[in-house]
């Protein structure tokens, strides 16, 4: 597995990772071309070489030649759109984007919809997180890891004057995130390094072992009396080193929750329908106390990464949250297939799940649908069906074919 490995020793800002994702080889032409693309002008990008305390590192400086606007959300994901971007960068943006406007409107106290974004609104901010995008989009990574996080101590200036460090936005956002103390003053993960951060990585962990390929490194502008810089290590491991080593494959999954207890119930049915329709890999309900005492429902949908945008805002539109929590969880799964088998009772499909392609499966599962409509025509028990159906899959399994020649179908499909 080719593996990114962000080793923030000094911290991470923005232009830091940009620079040392085009250090390790990203395609700077097509971050170029990328940006240039969005509907942003006044501003250029100046690339290069430095060195922090003997390590020679690359910079990315955003410099703007035109006083730029205060974005609000909505301003800066129209930009997102009219850019030719492909959709996952689009979507990863506006995902970007909104966690930290959620995170802003968390310590100020407004809607999300109201933040004006100031220092992050501004053109180098943006032309940061979608490089970064660009640049990680062109490195062909199947998974980025990062290192806990170092907090620093004292204030930092901005729109709203003095802000204590770390900075309210950052503290909101690396929540659940490992970090480390240390006894430097000065602002070391800033709110657009923690957003690229926390939503990028799939851990946060020790450099894990791997066949190293290529190392970059992104310096940024202050003199920490070590070297300031971001380090990117690209290399191969196994999967074992970073997932369980034991039986089965393991992947990611994307996790939406929100807690309702003001929704008509007659409405959950339809909602867990459309999402499962949409691609949803599972949706459901369970009961949950709320503040005050209220009986509420708390909604779970798992997604892959390329559906989630789409499900999130059929949840927004379908029920009456205000706000949906988003992770990413690693999950073992069983390799799955799926054959139609002869009953007395006619054709049933049935999943199976195997460790591996050699060995014999340790699920079988009936399609309840199938099983449902034998049932209700046979006006037979439903048990009845699920029983013969597990039984012909079991001779399939056993003579190690498809029952009467029907070939399986959909083969290792993951949901």
């Amino acid at each position: 597995m080719r593996v990114l490995y962000l080793d923030c020793f000094a911290g991470i800002a923005g232009d830091m990772l940009l620079a040392a994702l085009l250090d390790a080889g990203a395609d700077f032409d097509l971050v170029r071309k990328g940006l240039s693309s969005l509907p942003i002008d006044g501003y250029t990008i100046e690339t290069g070489k430095g060195e922090s305390c003997g390590i020679a590192a690359a910079y990315v400086h955003i410099k703007t030649t035109e006083k730029q606007p205060h974005r609000k959300l909505q301003d800066i994901l129209d930009l997102i759109e009219q850019g030719n971007l492909t959709d996952s960068v689009k979507e990863k943006a506006c995902h970007l984007f909104r966690r930290l406007a959620e995170a802003e409107a968390k310590v100020h106290g407004t809607a999300v919809e109201q933040v004006h974004f100031h220092e992050v609104g501004a053109v180098d901010s943006i032309c940061d997180i979608i490089g970064c995008l660009l640049a990680l989009e062109s490195l062909d990574v199947n998974r980025v890891i990062c290192s806990p996080l170092p907090l620093s101590s004292g204030a930092v200036q901005c729109e709203h004057g003095l802000l204590p460090l770390p900075a309210p936005a950052t503290l909101e956002l690396i929540k659940g995130v490992p970090t480390r103390q240390t006894d430097i003053e000065g602002e070391l993960v800033t709110p657009t390094g923690a957003v690229l951060a926390v939503t990028l990585a799939h851990s946060f962990s020790s450099l894990p072992g791997m066949m190293i390929e290529k190392v970059g490194y992104g310096m940024g502008t202050r003199d920490l009396g070590f070297p300031n810089i971001l380090r990117a290590i690209i290399g191969e491991t196994e999967e074992s080193a970073i997932s369980p080593a034991d039986e089965g494959n393991h992947d990611g999954i994307m996790v939406l929750e929100c807690s309702i207890d003001d929704l008509n119930p007659e409405i959950y049915p339809y909602l867990i329908e459309k999402l499962l329709e949409t691609g949803a890999a599972d949706a459901f309900l369970s009961p949950i106390i709320m503040k005050r005492g209220r009986p509420g429902v708390l909604l779970t949908v798992l997604t892959h990464q390329e559906k989630w945008s789409q499900l999130a805002r059929i949840i927004f539109e379908e029920t009456s949250t205000l706000g949906i929590r988003m992770r990413r969880d690693m999950r073992k799964v069983l390799l799955r297939e799926t054959a139609r088998v002869s009953t007395p009772y006619g054709k049933i499909t049935v999943k199976f799940g195997r460790f591996s392609d050699e060995e014999s499966p340790v699920q079988i599962a009936p399609e309840y649908r199938d099983c449902c409509a034998a049932a209700k025509q046979f006006g037979i028990p439903l048990k009845q069906v699920y029983n013969e159906a597990v039984a012909a899959a079991l001779d399939m399994v056993k003579n190690n074919c498809s029952n009467e020649g029907e070939v399986m179908i959909d083969r290792h499909k993951k949901d």
